[in-house]
């Protein structure tokens, strides 16, 4: 049953990001150990640039999270896009979620 709920919850808001925006999605996901990241043009249903926790270093989760912000911002830079839609998902805006977005935002993208 759980499983239902926190599938319900990511389809409820990805259906709220598709119907107002055209712009790229960049789509979060949480594991138990790692974090990846997306950004997905909806309208081709292709996945623009991806990056996974591992492909980063850091001492800490904090660090590590940090990092990976960073370089999607300059892999989403290097692709010329500035504006996204950011696609938590089921996960809360709490935490990790919310230290990506703000890392994302400290280097440059629009969300």
């Amino acid at each position: 049953m759980n499983q239902n709920k926190t599938t319900m919850r990511a389809g409820r808001i990805r259906r709220k990001i598709r119907a107002v925006s055209n712009r790229p999605r960049l789509s979060i996901h949480k594991s138990n150990r790692f974090i990846s990241l997306q950004l997905i043009d909806d309208q081709t249903s292709k996945t623009i640039v991806g990056i996974h926790e591992k492909t980063v270093t850091g001492a800490t989760p904090s660090e590590r999270r940090q990092a990976l912000a960073k370089a999607m911002a300059e892999k989403i830079k290097a692709v010329k896009i500035k504006q996204v839609v950011f696609d938590r998902g089921a996960n809360r805006y709490h935490g990790a979620v919310a230290e990506i977005a703000e890392a994302l935002r400290a280097n440059g993208i629009e969300f």
